[in-house]
């Protein structure tokens, strides 16, 4: 391997924090600023930034929710903590700047409810094309994130009770995604916005980062080779194989059914073989850490990078998805958890939730 990354046998039970997580994290917000701002020829960044987002959160909530079995109490406080304090700071600073700029029509009140309820995914599935009040269409992911919280925490709390596996439960979740999915593209003959925007649908590909974290807890991807190819190699080439799978040409059930398990499938050897120690990822390691800020405010700079430019639009969703970071997400975040939670390890974020949110 090259000088710039380390080998690493990780002990499978132990799986805290991980660098190198929060290193494909930034490596997924680039891929999206990159698909937004400056779009490359024959393949969708964005898309596969978002995707890459999905499958990493599912790997740290399943984490969360199999491995470790934290108490639903605590996992919904940190993920309400986690998401709503900056997610509401930005819808409510644009519904200030809009309503003192334009009155609010009757179909504004229901996107801006849509947004706040997180439910604007089915929203704007059920209406294509509609003008929404505030600039965010990029919700879609978060509404998919939440629900697919939820259908995890349920799943985690049938495996408690019953005993059952919470890989049964899971590929058996992932499988009714995808029969959903088949049905709505065959049936209805939808289009992208309308059947991959659904949380029944795109669930999966948070599903299939929960599966990777379970196959590393039992051991599954500790062997340093396989069919004689290193392990951080072969997670690196399927990782590869994951973007190629996004080009323009593949169709979209190839996209987000290989290409999301291939992905979920390099995660599960990246991050037991390869740690993040050189100087060369923290850039990347620091884009992962404010990720959720930065995906939050691109959205509304990329609508008005045509007027703006398109470095000025980089510059202001970085400067304001800092402010938003600094400002509301790590101050809210801590205050709520310090308050919520009495356990100082759980409070300080030391219990390994690498905090992953989506781009959209």
């Amino acid at each position: 391997m090259v000088s710039i990354v380390q080998r690493t046998t990780v002990n499978p039970s132990d799986l805290t924090h991980n660098p190198v997580l929060d290193v494909w994290r930034g490596l997924a917000i680039l891929l999206l600023y990159v698909g937004h701002f400056t779009p490359v020829p024959g393949i969708n960044l964005g898309r596969l930034g978002v995707e890459l987002f999905f499958v990493l959160s599912g790997f740290l909530m399943g984490k969360i929710l199999f491995v470790k079995k934290t108490p639903l109490d605590i996992f919904y406080k940190r993920r309400i903590a986690r998401t709503f304090p900056a997610a509401h700071g930005f819808l409510m600073f644009w519904l200030l700047v809009k309503t003192w700029r334009l009155r609010m029509a009757p179909s504004d009140v229901y996107s801006t409810l849509a947004c706040f309820l997180f439910y604007i995914n089915y929203y704007i599935a059920i209406r294509p094309g509609v003008e929404m009040f505030l600039p965010a269409h990029h919700f879609w992911s978060l509404c998919v994130e939440e629900h697919t919280y939820i259908a995890l925490s349920i799943m985690a709390l049938l495996a408690r009770w019953t005993k059952a596996s919470p890989m049964f439960l899971l590929c058996g979740a992932v499988g009714l995604c995808g029969l959903v999915t088949i049905y709505l593209g065959e049936a209805y003959h939808w289009d992208y916005f309308r059947v991959y925007w659904r949380s029944d649908t795109r669930a999966s590909s948070i599903m299939a980062g929960a599966i990777a974290v379970c196959l590393t807890s039992s051991g599954i991807g500790a062997s340093k080779n396989y069919f004689g190819i290193e392990s951080d190699w072969l997670g690196l080439g399927l990782l590869s194989t994951g973007v190629l799978c996004h080009l323009d040409i593949v169709p979209d059930p190839v996209k987000y059914s290989i290409g999301t398990a291939v992905v979920a499938v390099s995660i599960v050897l990246i991050s037991q073989h390869i740690t993040a120690c050189s100087v060369v990822f923290r850039p990347l390691i620091g884009l992962g850490q404010v990720s959720y800020s930065l995906y939050l405010w691109q959205q509304p700079f990329y609508y008005f990078k045509g007027g703006m430019g398109v470095a000025t639009a980089v510059a202001g969703a970085l400067l304001f998805g800092l402010g938003s970071y600094f400002v509301i997400e790590r101050p809210a975040r801590r205050w709520l958890n310090a308050w919520w939670t009495p356990d100082v390890s759980l409070r300080t974020g030391n219990d390994g939730d690498n905090h992953s949110q989506p781009s959209g």
